[in-house]
């Protein structure tokens, strides 16, 4: 990083703006400063005298973040993409990502080198099978590397156990893979004690999966070749190949087809990828859904062929209507090829990081990494401080999902079986108007039309007329992500913009960057790819442009880089937006390398450590909550722990992307009973689906001497839809549905209050379905929740840290009780314990006196 990069990113946050003398009292920041400066003298100082444990440094983040204690701490390196050697303080781990995927012999090794350890545990695995032999063959000099069979002795749909014959072919100086073992060595005893499916258990299953895998790739690349090469597309020699050899009949084909989507359970795929909720059937389909491409990218046949073959695949699996399948693939196809060519991993370890740990932990370390701290103690925590009686309060609103969709058509085909309905495009109309898309929205898979935008807006700026600001934390785009290009994406943002200017011009706003902003969505490439036809820069371009009408020139530079940005709301009152996308595993170009991209935690740790010196408290706003699935869980983990070390600083945090109202709760590592922070998540503007619109509004303690900064209270406001759809409404009622400390009957918003009042819901039912009802904003068409419902959406708040249910779920320990502080403690000891202690002590303090003059 330059001197001059390192000089703009001081600047960009409240250390840059107290350098320029910025803000309501300069002077004041000032002396802040100097208490900074006093406070680093000290730590230099101290370190002088302990022989120098560190050394004096530029205050830059990279600087900052590496004053390395020798002794007890050495903070661990980001891992480049191949870890062949430890990555130095020094080193540039996105140059040398670059330089790895330049380096093809390189990426080439890797791989075998991968290949051929799994190989080995899966040969070993099959030998303690009975029943079950493994041959395999190593070629040298073969030009490419292939399983050439894996073809059972008998048929695989035999409910019989058969003796199975497994026949693998490798190569060591090879050019492409097109099969990756599926079983760790660490899945041994899952698979073997796994109850027998009726098909000869799991193990049989993947082996069906796999042959289906092999079979469809035939039927979809063979034919497609041919149907290229006849309508004088062009081809390669492969694509020659005559019909009775790469041609199935059209009803072998369907077969194949209808097949390979039931023994998948397509259907329930879906349905778990629209809520986030993975099961092994969504591990499955995440195995051979990468196979499937693999065989593809692997297979030589140009992006095009590879397009063909994945549309009338997606087609045939009925997976999406014809068109769905044509724009998804059309937008996707060149994305997806270059991030598998530079993939390393195999089909285990990218669903584990796609679906979580449904899937299990990916074994390999390129995605364990860890962010450094500064060698500076975390302060100790002295409880939850109570904002002061009749202290002023910030009035502030969260806008969030609006998903605006300005095709939006009244009466419109509401259930099109498409991703997103209620538009001319849709189909036909219903017969009775009735049926059709409401005139306010609808709550089936319909977004926000433009009419109920302005209802809201006009709304609030009426009966709210007193909000301090506005965070905006992101999705702006309706859900047709098979229609969307830079240019659409790039004029919703900016029609969004304008709106927002028109009905608040006058009211500070502080946005956050959503998935659904890119084009294609979810893609974020990190600044090593290189390549114009992948960067994001369209985008941060743009936001750099419109977020500046709100936004001081001392974001300008973060936000140019990576969408994030801290600026002072108040005087000792800090908020950062960070961009979640890098932690979203849906943004395929993390399987290549997710440390950390663009710097962003490492900046945040220099954000809150300048804070905390400073003694501002801070509020952190992004998109995609940190503990939910879709976040990656070494990024989700690497800010849980960064919250944790600056708890005392961060007073709240705010996210949306569920669409529902909920939260989240973050315990310290170090004390892992005691409730730390809070994770707002507030509800979206959009009915998709199934829900009210809504948004919510904050009450933080105010403007005075040592304010703590806390969310004091909080209102959620919902329009009936379905209502208002029935009586044709030529206006929508908006209504506050409810408020936080009255509905739940709390003291305060502390994180105490609201850890007791989870754990309460686990026992008082009526409780947990008043939380229910405002989890979906008072929907009438909210689906029952059972005892499974309800223990996902508890284990949901205690999950700060995402993929990490096992742990933060776990029954609490019934000696730990949390005092009025919010301090863990054990639970005081009975009387009669008492007194047993009382005579313990009293004979041990007896004996020890008797024995002292003794020695």
């Amino acid at each position: 990083m330059s001197s001059s990069r390192e000089t703009q990113w001081v600047r960009t946050g409240a250390v840059g703006q107290i350098l320029e003398g910025r803000g309501a009292n300069s002077y004041a920041n000032r002396c802040k400063l100097v208490r900074l400066v006093g406070a680093v003298g000290i730590l230099l100082l101290c370190a002088s005298i302990s022989g120098s444990k560190y050394s004096f440094v530029t205050a830059t983040p990279d600087n900052l973040l590496s004053l390395n204690h020798n002794d007890n701490h050495t903070p661990s390196p980001r891992i480049p993409l191949v870890p062949q050697e430890p990555a130095s303080h020094s080193q540039d781990i996105y140059t040398r990502a670059v330089e790895f995927l330049v380096n093809k012999r390189t990426r080439l090794q890797q791989q075998q080198k991968l290949h051929r350890q799994l190989l080995q545990q899966y040969k070993e695995h099959h030998i303690t099978h009975p029943g079950v032999s493994v041959s395999v063959k190593v070629h040298d000099n073969n030009a490419h590397y292939s399983m050439l069979s894996l073809r059972s002795s008998s048929s695989l749909n035999n409910n019989s156990s058969p003796n199975v014959e497994e026949h693998f072919e490798m190569d060591d100086d090879n050019e492409k893979s097109n099969y990756l073992p599926r079983k760790r060595a660490d899945d041994r005893s899952k698979v073997h004690h796994e109850p027998d499916d009726g098909k000869g258990g799991l193990l049989r299953k993947e082996m069906e999966i796999d042959e289906l895998t092999h079979q469809v790739v035939d039927a979809t690349l063979n034919q497609t070749s041919t149907r290229l090469t006849s309508t004088g597309d062009g081809g390669d020699s492969r694509s020659t190949s005559t019909r009775e050899d790469s041609g199935r009949s059209l009803d072998g084909v369907s077969s194949i087809f209808s097949r390979f989507s039931s023994v998948l359970d397509l259907s329930r795929v879906v349905r778990e990828i629209e809520t986030s909720v993975m099961s092994s059937v969504s591990c499955s389909a995440c195995k051979a859904g990468v196979s499937l491409l693999n065989h593809y990218v692997q297979s030589g046949r140009r992006n095009s062929e590879i397009a063909a073959a994945a549309i009338k695949l997606c087609i045939n699996l009925k997976m999406q209507t014809p068109r769905v399948c044509t724009g998804i693939v059309d937008i996707y196809v060149d994305e997806i090829v270059e991030v598998l060519k530079g993939v390393v991993l195999d089909s285990n370890d990218i669903c584990a990081l796609v679906i979580g740990e449904t899937c299990g932990v990916p074994v390999s370390p390129n995605w364990r990494w860890d962010v450094a701290f500064p060698p500076i103690p975390k302060p100790p925590f002295h409880g939850f401080p109570e904002p002061k009686k009749g202290a002023p309060k910030l009035k502030v609103l969260q806008i969030s999902d609006t998903h605006w969709d300005p095709y939006y058509e009244p009466g419109s085909n509401a259930d099109c079986g498409e991703p997103l309905c209620c538009r001319v495009t849709s189909g036909p109309k219903p017969p009775r108007p009735h049926l059709g898309a409401g005139l306010w929205g609808d709550y089936r898979k319909c977004d926000t039309p433009r009419n109920t935008m302005e209802s809201m807006f006009e709304h609030i700026s009426k009966v709210h007329s007193d909000i301090d600001y506005i965070i905006w934390t992101g999705d702006i785009p309706a859900h047709d992500v098979w229609n969307q290009t830079h240019d659409t994406n790039l004029k919703m943002i900016r029609e969004t913009v304008d709106l927002f200017s028109q009905y608040f011009p006058y009211v500070p706003i502080f946005p956050a960057l959503g998935n659904h902003e890119a084009a294609p969505v979810n893609g974020f490439a990190p600044p090593w790819v290189t390549d114009p036809k992948f960067s994001i820069d369209w985008l941060y371009k743009e936001l750099q442009n419109d977020w500046s009408r709100w936004l001081p020139d001392t974001t300008q530079t973060t936000i140019r880089e990576g969408a994030f940005y801290s600026t002072l709301i108040k005087p000792g009152f800090k908020l950062i937006s960070l961009n979640m996308n890098y932690c979203n595993n849906k943004n395929w170009w993390l399987l290549v390398n997710s440390t950390d991209p663009v710097d962003e935690l490492k900046w945040l740790i220099f954000e809150l450590q300048s804070s905390e010196l400073l003694g501002e408290k801070v509020h952190i706003i992004g998109h995609i909550p940190p503990g939910h699935a879709d976040c990656m869980a070494t990024w989700s983990t690497n800010y849980y722990d960064i919250i944790s070390r600056y708890e005392g600083t961060v007073a709240a945090q705010f996210f949306g992307h569920t669409h529902y109202d909920e939260m989240e709760i973050f315990y310290p590592k170090e004390d892992p009973y005691r409730a730390a922070s809070i994770a707002y998540i507030g509800p979206s503007v959009t009915p998709y689906f199934n829900l009210n619109p809504g948004y919510r509004i904050y009450y933080v303690d105010g403007d005075y001497p040592m304010s703590t900064r806390s969310v004091v209270d909080h209102d959620t406001w919902v329009t009936d839809l379905g209502e208002a759809n029935r009586v044709r409404a030529r206006q929508l009622t908006w209504y506050k549905l409810y408020s936080a400390r009255e509905a739940y009957g709390l003291s305060s918003l502390n994180p105490l209050q609201w850890d007791e009042l989870v754990m309460s819901m686990y026992e008082n039912k009526p409780l947990f379905n008043l939380y229910y009802r405002f989890y979906n904003k008072n929907s009438p068409v909210a689906p029952e929740c059972d005892a499974e419902c309800k223990a996902r959406l508890l284990c949901d708040i205690r999950s700060g840290r995402s993929h990490d249910r096992e742990e933060l779920c776990k029954p609490r320990p019934p000696h730990i009780r949390i005092s009025r502080g919010g301090l863990a403690e054990p639970k005081p000891p009975s009387k009669l314990s008492q007194i047993f202690s009382l005579i313990s002590s009293a004979f041990s303090s007896l004996f020890g006196y008797i024995t002292y003059p003794f020695g």
